[in-house]
């Protein structure tokens, strides 16, 4: 199956809004988009295939359900996992073993890339802070958007680029595998 501009751009977006929606725009769907029993059935929605993304949304819930993070440990980005792991699995034609097999690595990347997002923020709220002693609000208002700017261009950016441009290396990785996997 092939996906056009539209369909790897709305894959993105949704993406991006399992991970950091703002309330004005999602409500109190917020904390529901992440789980992948929603992502998978909204990629399944996109995709033309409601069914099959509620079902592998479904098994990749089953699967997250006892993912927890104890104490400052990062926890599995199930956002992504359910995204791109139903996406990679529709555009395929297989099943939830394909959307583990691609949704697990690619949510501890996208975990790892985010704490190494987060650190690099570090930086810019010490410019935040300086400017704020300085009474300096619209540069206070520029690193905010600054930041969001930047959140919105990884996980956006990321998933865009592998759904739109990858998809022939994603199936020929997947008609590479082994049979009995």
């Amino acid at each position: 199956m092939e996906i056009n501009f539209l369909q790897a751009a709305l894959i993105g977006i949704l993406y991006y809004m399992t991970l950091c929606s703002p309330p004005w725009l999602t409500g109190i769907v917020h904390v529901s988009i992440r789980q992948p029993l929603v992502s998978g059935t909204i990629v399944g929605l996109i995709l033309g295939d409601v069914k099959q993304g509620l079902m592998i949304g479904a098994t990749l819930q089953l699967m997250w359900m006892g993912a927890t993070g104890i104490g400052p440990t990062a926890q599995l980005d199930i956002g992504t996992g359910g995204t791109i792991g139903t996406a990679v699995a529709l555009l395929t034609g297989t099943g939830a073993e394909s959307a583990i097999l691609f949704g697990v690595p690619v949510a501890v990347i996208m975990q790892f890339l985010n704490t190494l997002l987060l650190s690099a923020y570090s930086g810019a709220m010490l410019v935040a802070d300086r400017k704020i002693e300085e009474l300096n609000f619209k540069s206070v208002n520029a690193v905010h958007y600054l930041c969001g700017f930047g959140t919105f261009l990884l996980y956006f950016g990321l998933t865009f680029i592998v759904m739109y441009f990858g998809n022939n290396m994603i199936e020929g990785i997947v008609n590479g595998l082994p049979a009995w996997m």
